[in-house]
């Protein structure tokens, strides 16, 4: 079926962010596979408008001339990333009179779709009305999109981890201290802020029992200056943006990978650190507890809830065989998201709409 689809969405190469995430592990996956960028991360405006012009340039051709492309899959969030694909949406539905996926990513469209004018909200209902397809990452975005859209045309997609990763990176613990993850942007959406808190909350306890290391980009120059404010250097190690193989050595290297969002979808480093036999703490946010379940793999709580996130992150710290006991949890629970398990579910809905 593949050699009938065209993927649509931000470039995969050198990304920073969970739909590049997911395009990089279908490209490593999917034999012939065909994709067409429509933002860098890499780039500022001026930069992203020609790669947008581009986009645009290079799906007419595919439509004019390659006949044998059926389906266009559009991956898509809020935002700019919904004005871009709506666009490519009315090119590709009706002028190139193709079958078009609108595959939802990122966990803030509710608010995103609550905010927005009358015509941006008319353009939405059109996409979800018209569209062959709508995909989203859980059963939880599924019953809100029904709910809001009463589109008869959902289906869920698990967002995929690579084959391999749990075996690849076998992690021997150096020391007692408890290594702890976090990944993603710096902000105060991502709940990085209210993590460092509850560390600061019991910073005498968790001095020399836990390191947290913290990979990802955003607001740099404000964590810095929280953690050497708080003291608390000498636990917190910011890493900077990781990718690739240094991405899956600081996954080896931890224990427990914590999430403490607002708003998700179906985030990928969960995924991935299940993937890696690691112990999950995150928020009760988007598809977060459909992958992750009180006391089996791991445990959730409200975002913003620091006492709660002190409590968790004392009690693992006391309980290396609970960590252990959530972990072999996760790397059953994740198989349902294996990359080859994923290309099952897209070979349906390709399928259903051709």
């Amino acid at each position: 079926m593949f050699k009938h689809v065209l993927f649509v969405g931000p470039q995969y190469k050198d990304h920073r962010g969970g739909i590049g995430a997911v395009l990089a592990t279908y490209a490593a996956s999917i034999e012939g596979f065909q994709f067409i960028a429509s933002f860098d991360g890499n780039r500022g405006k001026i930069g992203n408008v020609m790669v947008f012009l581009r986009c645009i340039i290079k799906l007419s051709w595919r439509l004019a001339f390659r006949k044998e492309i059926e389906i266009i899959h559009l991956h898509s969030a809020s935002k700019g990333s919904f004005y871009r694909k709506y666009i490519l949406f009315l090119l590709a539905k009706y002028l190139g009179r193709r079958k078009v996926i609108y595959h939802l990513h990122g966990g803030n469209f509710h608010n995103f779709y609550d905010s927005s004018s009358g015509r941006v909200k008319r353009a939405i209902n059109h996409i979800f009305s018209k569209a062959d397809s709508i995909v989203c990452l859980s059963n939880s975005w599924s019953k809100y999109l029904g709910e809001t859209f009463n589109s008869p045309k959902l289906a869920v997609v698990n967002n995929p981890v690579s084959l391999g990763n749990s075996s690849d990176h076998q992690h021997e613990k150096t020391n007692s201290r408890l290594h702890l993850l976090f990944l993603g942007l710096i902000n105060e959406n991502k709940g990085i802020f209210d993590l460092l808190t509850a560390i600061v909350n019991e910073k005498n306890f968790f001095e020399g029992k836990i390191v947290l290391s913290i990979g990802g980009s955003g607001d740099v120059e404000k964590l810095e200056k929280f953690i050497k404010e708080k003291g608390i250097d000498s636990i917190v190690k910011f890493k900077g943006w990781v990718d690739g193989q240094e991405k899956e050595v600081i996954l080896s290297a931890c224990d427990v990978l914590i999430l403490p969002s607002y708003y998700e979808g179906l985030p990928v480093c969960i995924l991935e650190a299940m993937n890696h036999g690691k112990a999950i703490i995150a928020t009760t946010v988007g598809g977060i507890p459909e992958i992750v379940t009180n006391n089996e793999n791991g445990f959730l709580f409200t975002p913003g809830d620091t006492k709660t996130l002190t409590s968790l992150l004392k009690m693992l710290t006391t309980d290396p065989e609970l960590v252990k006991r959530l972990g072999d949890a996760s790397l059953e629970k994740v198989k349902p998201y294996l990359i080859n398990n994923v290309i099952k579910q897209l070979e349906v809905i390709y399928k259903s709409i051709a």
